[in-house]
C-alpha cells in the first residue's frame, strides 16, 4: 500500500467522533457503591442500593428497584441527555395532602405502594438475560394491602432507541376479588439546553383545573384549554395540576425538545388501559419551592380495575427517544413515529 495512502486512511480512523458507537451490543452492569437517600423505613431498603444500567450504542437505562424505580434514568448517548429527572437525593416536600414526600424521579407504579412513606415499595430483581443481542431485567413486588402481586420485564435490544417495560398484576387472594385504582408516574425532566421553550405533549385539546397556586388557573374542576400556558416551560406562570377532560385519543404522551429537535415519548398497549391523564409542572417557579424540580410530572390513570381470584391483568410501556423532529409535534406525530420503532 503507498505509505501516504496508509497514512490518510490511519488519520481518517482516527478522526472518528467518540461519541459514534463502533458496535451496539447491549451490556448491563450493576453498581453498589451509589447513595441513594433512604425514605421508607424498610428492613428492605439499603443505602447504596443495586444500581442497574443496560447500554447500548444509543440509549443507557437506570433500574433501582431498591427505590420502586422501574426506570430512575433514560439517557441519549447522542445528546448525552438523561430524559428522566434523576434526584438521588431529594429534600423533602409537601404534598397536597399536608404530608410531606420525596420524588426520586424516573417512572414508577403505583402498585406495591407504600402508603405509609408515600412511596413505590422496594422491589426484587433478576437479570434474565445480560445481552449482547437483548438484556432483560425481571422486578417484582407484592402489596399487602390490595393483596397484589406485580412483576415487570425490562427489555432493551440492540441498537434500539426503545426500551420496553411488560407489566402483569396479579390478584393474589385464593378466595377474594380485588379492585383497586392503579396509575403510573412519569417524570420527563426539561433541564437540557432550551429549557424554557421545552414543551409537554398530551393528546388533549381541553383540560380541567385540579388544583394551581393560588387559584391561578381558577377553580377546581374549572375547564381550560391546552394552551402555552400550560404546556411550554417558560411560559407557565406557578404550579398547576391538570387532568384531560375526555378519553385519549392516542395512547401517547411526552416532551419535546426544540433545542436538540428531540422528544422523549411513552407510549403504552392496550390503549383502552390508561383512559386519563393527568399533569403537574411548577415552570421556573419550582427553584422557590423545596422539593420540587425542572420536570414535567404526567400520571396515566385507569377506571378501577377489578381482579377475581388468582386473575392477572398486562400490559406494556415503552419509553422511545426520537430524533429530527423539526416543527412542534402532536401527540399523534410522536405515536406515529414511535411504534415503528417497534415493528
Amino acid at each position: 500500500m503507498n505509505r501516504t495512502l496508509a497514512v490518510m486512511i490511519l488519520c481518517v480512523l482516527v478522526a472518528i467522533p467518540a461519541t459514534v458507537p463502533l458496535f451496539a451490543d447491549v451490556v448491563t452492569e450493576v453498581s453498589t457503591d451509589i447513595y441513594i437517600l433512604p425514605v421508607a423505613e424498610l428492613a428492605s431498603t439499603k443505602t447504596n442500593p443495586d444500581v442497574i444500567t443496560l447500554r447500548n450504542g444509543l440509549i443507557e437505562v437506570e433500574l433501582v428497584p431498591n427505590r420502586g424505580r422501574v426506570l430512575l434514568g433514560l439517557k441519549s448517548l447522542k445528546h448525552e441527555v438523561n430524559f428522566l429527572h434523576r434526584n438521588l437525593v431529594p429534600d423533602p416536600m409537601v404534598l397536597a395532602s399536608g404530608l410531606y414526600g420525596v420524588e426520586f424521579g424516573g417512572y414508577y407504579l403505583s402498585l406495591p405502594w407504600n402508603t405509609r412513606d408515600r412511596q413505590p415499595f422496594d422491589l426484587q430483581f433478576e437479570i434474565i438475560n445480560p445481552g449482547p443481542d437483548k438484556a432483560e431485567v425481571y422486578l417484582s413486588g407484592k402489596d399487602m394491602f390490595v393483596r397484589t402481586l406485580t412483576e415487570c420485564w425490562i427489555r432493551l435490544k440492540d441498537d434500539s432507541n426503545v426500551v420496553e417495560i411488560m407489566v402483569e398484576i396479579t390478584n393474589t387472594s385464593k378466595r377474594s376479588a380485588k379492585e383497586f385504582d392503579f396509575r403510573d408516574f412519569s417524570l420527563f425532566t426539561v433541564d437540557t439546553p432550551g429549557r424554557d421553550r421545552n414543551m409537554l405533549i398530551l393528546p388533549v385539546d381541553k383540560t380541567a383545573v385540579i388544583r394551581s397556586e393560588n387559584g391561578w388557573l381558577g377553580e377546581p374542576g374549572t375547564e381550560i384549554d391546552w394552551s402555552p400556558a400550560l404546556h411550554t416551560w417558560g411560559r407557565i406562570r406557578d404550579y398547576y395540576e391538570i387532568k384531560a377532560v375526555n378519553e385519549l385519543p392516542h395512547p401517547c404522551v411526552g416532551v419535546y425538545y426544540p433545542e436538540l429537535k428531540a422528544a422523549c415519548v411513552k407510549f403504552w398497549e392496550a390503549q383502552d388501559l390508561f383512559t386519563g391523564v393527568e399533569a403537574w409542572a411548577w415552570g421556573n417557579s419550582y427553584d422557590r419551592v423545596k422539593g420540587s424540580g425542572p420536570y414535567f410530572g404526567i400520571s396515566t390513570t385507569t377506571s378501577k380495575i377489578k381482579l377475581e381470584p388468582q386473575q392477572k391483568i398486562g400490559f406494556r410501556v415503552f419509553f422511545a427517544v426520537l430524533d429530527g423532529l423539526g416543527s412542534e409535534p402532536t401527540a399523534g406525530d410522536l405515536y406515529d413515529r414511535a411504534k415503528e420503532l417497534v415493528k
